[in-house]
């Protein structure tokens, strides 16, 4: 009886001898013996110490394979989110604007995804502003795209392609269907090379654009726009910093202001008071300095 039981537990545990113990134990049903003989018995525990080996090695290559898993592949972290904005059509016929916001949004949550993505992601796209400023000096039209296989193959792959698709998933459908027309939806680096080709950051479009707005911004006509075309106006001049270009003479960004709020002023003679009062002070209409033009600046965006 305690030959059965052994036999019985011994096939379960190991595939290769299970024919084996089914033998040994008929043959010990069919002659009536309650013990096996000695050959075998030892045979059955040739058998048995056979199959433990071979389940200590299975055990010890699936640990092998996990560990060697774990430091092949950078490990991701799940509920990690960038669809919060789109890259959509112009803003103000800013083709570079809208492509600066939705980096700076989804810069975070791309951070986020590995405890190497940081690094990573600044990686990529130092390889893509570089690809790209390569581009603009060629004249273009023609692309060739920026490979990156240290970034995007081996250990980084599986971050490489969550990265993809969270910046898929943050694209607007129009822009999306281009990267998917080309064929570079497996790779961040070429995602962003198309995205920074498309909107041409710091091209000439953009600078001729910078420098229309600061001169001639569109006229506000309530308090509410005049102050969000201020922020707008500000936000060019300080880009025109970052491309580093030359920036209009301040007589002109002075007339530029004027324009911009004179119609607001004509319905509060007393905002018009005020304002007059500090443009004198700071002597704006009669040498404008840099200085007095952001306190002029930061004195109309004021309630």
């Amino acid at each position: 009886m305690i030959t059965t039981v052994l036999c019985w537990e011994w096939s379960k545990k190991t595939a290769g001898g299970v024919k084996k113990a089914i033998k040994l134990k008929m043959l010990s049903s069919s002659t009536g013996k309650q013990k096996l003989s000695k050959s075998e018995g030892k045979e059955l525990l040739s058998l048995l110490n056979k199959g433990d080996r071979s389940a200590e090695q299975d055990a010890r290559r699936r640990q092998q394979f996990m560990a060697a898993s774990t430091e092949d592949h950078e490990i991701l972290r799940g509920n990690v989110e960038a669809n919060h904005e789109s890259v959509g059509g112009l803003v103000n016929g800013v083709p570079a604007a809208p492509l600066q916001d939705w980096l700076e949004v989804i810069d975070g949550p791309l951070r986020d995804i590995s405890d190497s993505s940081s690094w990573w992601w600044d990686a990529v796209k130092k390889r893509a502003c570089d690809s790209y400023r390569i581009w603009v000096a060629s004249g273009g039209p023609y692309e060739r795209l920026p490979t990156a296989e240290d970034l995007e193959k081996g250990k980084f792959s599986r971050l490489s392609a969550r990265t993809a698709g969270m910046l898929l998933q943050a694209m607007a459908e129009t822009v999306r269907a281009e990267m998917v027309a080309r064929s570079i939806t497996r790779s961040p680096l070429a995602l962003l090379f198309r995205l920074y080709t498309m909107y041409q950051p710091g091209g000439e479009s953009e600078k001729a654009y910078i420098l229309q707005y600061l001169v001639t911004p569109p006229k506000a006509q309530t308090a509410v726009e005049m102050v969000a075309t201020l922020r707008q106006w500000e936000r060019m001049l300080l880009r025109a910093d970052n491309i580093s270009i030359a920036k209009p003479d301040p007589s002109l960004l002075v007339r530029g202001l004027n324009a911009l709020v004179g119609d607001v002023w004509a319905k509060d003679r007393d905002v018009t008071f005020r304002t007059q009062l500090v443009k004198s002070r700071l002597g704006v209409d009669v040498s404008p300095t840099w200085a007095a033009i952001d306190e002029l600046k930061n004195n109309l965006r004021e309630p």
